[in-house]
């Protein structure tokens, strides 16, 4: 009897343990315990899908717009590459170069075409010993000026880029060395270039029109005067051991030169320049029969040293140096 209780225990026991249903893996409750789910109207479910729908949208736009942006990000390193491939590949093609001068050439030849052309150029060189500078011009509309620095033999050589033109000319023997320098002795039409070699310096003088050097020439001093409306310049010959100083009217068109004179012993002499009042100030010494030196003063007017030195035009030194053909002649021939 006791066994047959021991069984039926058992049997119960195994029957309640198979039968019972486990706690829910994605609630973690009993059946029992849970309440059921919770249903939405037909219009809730209508707003909750236009929300998601609306948010969906949303993310779309954004989307769209970062697509936007990569593909502009996309276009615009490509344009940086290109422009840095065209600036790498000039800069070896100005570095194979070496101490030739570098070769402009241009189909558009507009001036702003050509400035530029020459900045961009100029931009490659600006981390390297070598550059272009250009040379400001007030007036002159017709041409673009500058000069290479550090190409050659010559060091700054200059050039002039006539509008119109697909290439500049080089101007010959139109250069300077490292101390060397320019400035206008005439504002575009004349240019005055110091060598920078010796100390004795020499000078030479750049017609602007003609594209050429048209005058070469020595003195000890910087101090130089163009006598306006002509060709000529007040300056100081080169020193030497057995004279002093002397100043000359030099006709730089044509090579031609005028001494000074003075009643008084010229040493040191200096001149300063009143363009208001048209004259020249000459300042000196002046020493006597029994050495004794005095400070000496002489006041020029300007238009009294052209008529007493006889100081032609510019258009007169220029039509001496190539007289134009006469009627007469044309009437030979």
């Amino acid at each position: 009897m006791k066994k047959i209780a021991i069984i039926l225990l058992i049997t119960i026991l195994t029957a309640f343990g198979c039968t019972r249903i486990p706690a829910s893996e994605e609630t973690g409750v009993m059946p029992s315990e849970y309440e059921g789910v919770n249903t939405l109207s037909k219009s809730e479910l209508t707003s909750e899908n236009e929300k998601l729908k609306n948010e969906l949208d949303e993310t779309l736009k954004e989307l769209e717009k970062l697509k936007d942006d990569y593909l502009s990000v996309a276009k615009n390193n490509d344009l940086i590459i290109k422009k840095l491939d065209e600036a790498e590949n000039l800069l070896k093609e100005l570095e194979d170069e070496g101490l030739e001068l570098p070769k402009f050439n241009l189909k558009q030849t507009d001036k702003n075409s050509i400035y530029k052309y020459i900045e961009e150029r100029k931009s490659v060189l600006s981390s390297s010993y070598k550059n272009i500078e250009m040379i400001p011009l007030k007036e002159n509309e017709n041409i673009v000026m500058f000069y290479t620095v550090g190409y050659g033999e010559n060091y700054n050589q200059l050039f002039v880029w006539e509008i119109g033109k697909t290439e500049p000319v080089i101007v010959e023997d139109a250069y300077f060395d490292k101390d060397g320098s320019y400035k206008w002795l005439l504002q575009d039409k004349y240019l005055i270039i110091d060598l920078g070699k010796t100390d004795v310096k020499e000078k030479r003088i750049v017609d602007v029109d003609q594209k050429k050097v048209v005058s070469t020439f020595e003195t000890n001093s910087d101090n130089m005067y163009l006598i306006p409306g002509s060709a000529s310049i007040l300056m100081q010959k080169p020193k030497t051991d057995t004279e002093s100083p002397l100043f000359i009217i030099y006709d730089f068109i044509n090579d031609g030169e005028q001494v000074l004179s003075f009643e008084f012993q010229d040493k040191d002499l200096k001149f300063t320049v009143d363009d208001t009042n048209k004259t020249i100030k000459f300042t000196g010494t002046y020493k006597n029969e029994d050495d004794v030196e005095y400070s000496v003063e002489a006041l020029i007017n300007i238009d009294k040293l052209k008529e007493k030195y006889s100081i032609k035009t510019l258009e007169e030194s220029k039509e001496q140096k190539n007289p134009s053909v006469t009627q007469e002649e044309l009437d030979v021939n």
